[in-house]
Formats: C-alpha cells, sequence, structure tokens
C-alpha cells in the first residue's frame, strides 16, 4: 500500500468527477508530481520507470481498486512546464482502456507511443472541451 498524503487524495477526489463513463473503462488516473517528492522512498510501485520519450519517471500503485500513476517530469520536459506550482501533486488526465487506438474518434489525437510502464500503446486526445484524456490499448 502507498503512503498516500492528504493533497494526493484531495487530487484524486478531483480526479474521479473528470471520468466519464462514454469513454470507457477507466484503465488509470494520472497526476504531475513535483521535483520534492521522492518517488523512489515515498511510494509502494506496481512499477517504476524512467520513460526516455517523456522524460519523467512514472510509476503506478492502486490505492482503493484504482489505478494511480504518478508523472515526475525534469527539467527540459514537455511536461515539465505543467509540472505543480501551489501543490505537489496535480491532477493530469483519466486514462481509458480500448482495444484499438485507430478506432477512436473522438477530439484530437496529439500522441501515439509504446509505453514500458503499462508495456502497451497509449494516445493522448484533446476532447473538444480541451480535457486531455489518454487511450490504452488491452
Amino acid at each position: 500500500m502507498a503512503i498516500i498524503c492528504s493533497q494526493l487524495l484531495d487530487q484524486i477526489s478531483l480526479a474521479q468527477t473528470f471520468y466519464n463513463p462514454s469513454l470507457g473503462k477507466l484503465h488509470h488516473l494520472g497526476f504531475l508530481v513535483g521535483s520534492g517528492i521522492d518517488l523512489n522512498n515515498n511510494f509502494n510501485f506496481e512499477k517504476l520507470i524512467f520513460h526516455e520519450l517523456m522524460k519523467a519517471k512514472m510509476g503506478y500503485f492502486y490505492y482503493q481498486d484504482l489505478c494511480i500513476e504518478l508523472i515526475q517530469p525534469l527539467e527540459g520536459s514537455i511536461l515539465h512546464a505543467k509540472q505543480p506550482q501551489h501543490s505537489e501533486y496535480l491532477f493530469d488526465h483519466c486514462c481509458y482502456e480500448v482495444t484499438s487506438i485507430e478506432s477512436f474518434t473522438t477530439g484530437i489525437n496529439i500522441s501515439n507511443f509504446y509505453t514500458e510502464l503499462f508495456g502497451s500503446n497509449v494516445a493522448f486526445f484533446l476532447l473538444d472541451d480541451l480535457t486531455k484524456i489518454e487511450l490504452i490499448e488491452k
């Protein structure tokens, strides 16, 4: 079980309100993590990696049957500018399971890549309301 601080618990509660069941089964909730958090020692991850393409440490764990992904971007990465400034944690996205990313026709596809974290292809989409979502092929 991961050690969950109150700031992250608040963000998890907020993130659950963004889940849209019409987009599919929820795979995980993704959060950006401030550079002051030691991911190696503060969480009991199922898996923790350094993602070369994203230039970020990424890991996931389960909390009350929810898969929680934490992303800690390095300085100079594309996500670094979005890193939390007023809290150590910031909700980033909901990820939905799909059988085929290519068959998803809602929103604008902004990136596709393979992630070692989940051993699967993923894609990020920007929806009409400017919500960012991730799809994972299962």
